[in-house]
């Protein structure tokens, strides 16, 4: 079964990009995107060059991940982050996947998890879905979120290179 790793961006609208990885591939995928640190402890798309920005989606992309986007247009706030955490639990519950570890930020997890604690009881997600909270350097499949959701968020060009990573609507 999968799981989702969750990143965001609040640049253009809200974004959410989920990696979705089979569980029996993220030992060595996870191996595999270690092997890309070049200083630190995780690989962080907005403090790196543009041309390692380049190396690294080349490297996500040999490596088969693929990420679905979620996305609200409007000023980036907690709401707009709480629809696109439904459309990605929606997703996961219609999709088979069994968990989602979205990346901590300290400053609404209290906030978040009491949002998805109640969102999971109203639609009795409990026991076909679970989800996470994981800082960066915790979750390397992360990484790739983190990349595809900023080259989303910045468009342009970024947006066209991510192109073979994203998994469009059916």
């Amino acid at each position: 079964m999968p799981t989702m790793y969750v990143d965001e961006s609040k640049r253009r609208g809200y974004i959410l990009a989920a990696t979705i990885v089979e569980n029996h591939t993220a030992p060595s995928l996870r191996k595999a995107l270690k092997r890309e640190i070049t200083s630190g402890r995780s690989i962080h798309f907005i403090d790196e060059k543009d041309s390692r920005r380049k190396q690294l989606l080349q490297a996500y992309i040999r490596l088969g991940f693929k990420v679905r986007i979620f996305s609200e247009d409007g000023k980036p706030d907690f709401d707009l982050r709480k629809v696109c955490l439904i459309r990605a639990f929606e997703f996961a519950t219609q999709n088979g996947i069994e968990q989602v570890v979205i990346e901590t930020d300290e400053s609404i997890l209290l906030l978040e998890k009491r949002f998805l604690n109640q969102l999971f009881k109203e639609r009795e997600w409990s026991g076909i879905v679970g989800y996470d909270h994981k800082a960066k350097h915790e979750e390397p499949l992360i990484w790739v979120s983190d990349a595809v959701v900023w080259c989303v968020g910045r468009g342009g060009d970024w947006a066209k290179l991510a192109e073979p990573l994203i998994l469009r609507n059916a």
